[in-house]
């Protein structure tokens, strides 16, 4: 009668020994799991240490170098791209695509007399974008390119008004600058690269101040300007100021302060005026603008009012030039002499508001749509006269120079 109890017993030892054996099993695996992870774990950081993220890819056979991201390299380097934040990959990118665009230009007249200043490569076969002020004054022009080559260079035309300087020189294969037509909006992130107190290929950052800036020089009126706070210094002159794909968007083009340096007001051609600069320089080695001959007053608020007008703006003509082009058109002058400032004007002459179909408002859309006459062009000018709007067509133009701009009253 004791057997089956017996049994029962050895039933129940021999449950308990497996599941001894079991949790001892699992105790043993686990220790030698972790002993195997912290085994592999060392040996991966050494390999780690010594090759980097991508030796140890490397070594397990994947094709590092094709690995992208977003569009980005993963691996830039020897350093992974992951330890950059994406603002920073943006920006070497931008300098690893634009600098090889980007040249340096020393200039001399003599071994006591050098200069060094930026350009920029517009085409594969050697023209050279930079401010006329870095080759003025100068018979010696030097390019020296990213990969430490250079060459000398010959000027292929000018334009001192909008301080644009096209120079070639006898080399094939080279890297253009991507340029854009896109307007600039005001607070869009800015890029130059340039050589500032002769610091070569330096990539400074900042923003659009304001665009369609216009600037009075004594030769004439720049406008399509666009303002940024980006760091230049001398040396950035004939850079490209970039936007944030690494295209051109404008060419710098003066500094305005006190000392010289950036801590003033910044502007730059835009490109979206460059391009007929460029053609036409390329084509005729030079630049030259048409001027209507008229006496101009920009009206403003104090005019309009005065002379109770249903205008928001418009350019008044005080006096044509006798026997001018505009004179001879059929264009009238005013006859209410008026103080303006210092100066004497004629109130209730015809008020310009288009010039070839474009709207004209004020001085900038004026200069903006003579921008791409010439002398020997005419236009059509819509006017405001005595309540009625009168059509001319080809009206005939004279050479924009120092001279005549004094026609223009500010």
């Amino acid at each position: 009668m004791k057997a089956p109890g017996r049994k029962i017993r050895y039933i129940v030892y021999f449950s308990l020994l497996v599941i001894l054996l079991i949790i001892l099993f699992s105790i043993t695996s686990s220790v030698y799991e972790r002993r195997q992870n912290k085994a592999f774990s060392k040996a991966f950081s050494t390999l780690f240490e010594e090759y980097g993220e991508k030796g140890v890819l490397s070594l397990a056979g994947v094709p590092v170098e094709n690995i992208s991201y977003s569009g980005s390299d993963l691996f830039l380097d020897d350093r992974a791209s992951w330890s950059l934040s994406a603002e920073e990959r943006r920006n070497i990118e931008i300098y690893d695509k634009v600098a090889p665009s980007v040249v340096r230009i020393v200039t001399s007249s003599s071994l006591s007399s050098r200069s060094q200043a930026s350009g920029v490569i517009l085409s594969e076969d050697g023209i050279i974008l930079t401010n006329f002020h870095v080759i003025d004054g100068f018979d010696d022009i030097s390019i020296y390119f990213f990969d430490g080559s250079a060459e000398k260079a010959e000027v292929l035309g000018t334009d001192r008004l909008t301080d644009i300087a096209l120079l070639k020189v006898e080399r094939e294969n080279l890297k253009p600058i991507d340029v854009s037509n896109r307007k600039a909006v005001t607070g869009q992130v800015v890029y130059t690269i340039g050589h500032p107190y002769s610091n070569e290929w330096s990539m400074s950052k900042g923003i659009v101040s304001g665009v369609d800036r216009t600037l009075y020089l004594e030769n004439g009126v720049i406008a399509d300007l666009i303002q940024t706070d980006s760091f230049v210094n001398p040396g950035n002159s004939g850079g490209p100021l970039l936007d944030s794909s690494g295209n051109m968007i404008a060419l710098i083009s003066s500094i305005y302060t006190t000392s010289g340096s950036s801590e003033g007001i910044t502007f730059a051609f835009a490109t979206t005026s460059l391009d007929k600069i460029v053609n036409r320089i390329i084509r005729d080695g030079f630049f030259e603008r048409g001027m209507l001959e008229v006496l101009t007053v920009e009206l403003n608020d104090e005019i309009i009012n005065y002379l109770d007008l249903p205008l928001d703006g418009g350019i008044l003509i005080s006096q044509t030039i006798p026997s001018g082009g505009a004179d001879k058109a059929g264009i009238k002058g005013g006859s209410e002499k008026a103080l303006y400032g210092e100066s004497v004007i004629y109130l209730g002459g015809d008020i310009i508001t288009e010039i070839n179909g474009k709207k004209v408002r004020n001085y900038t859309d004026y200069f903006l749509a003579l921008f791409d006459t010439s002398s020997t062009d005419t236009v059509s000018v819509r006017v405001y006269r005595n309540g009625s709007y009168i059509n001319f067509k080809d009206v005939s133009l004279a050479e924009q120079n120092e001279e005549n701009f004094k026609w223009v009253l500010r």
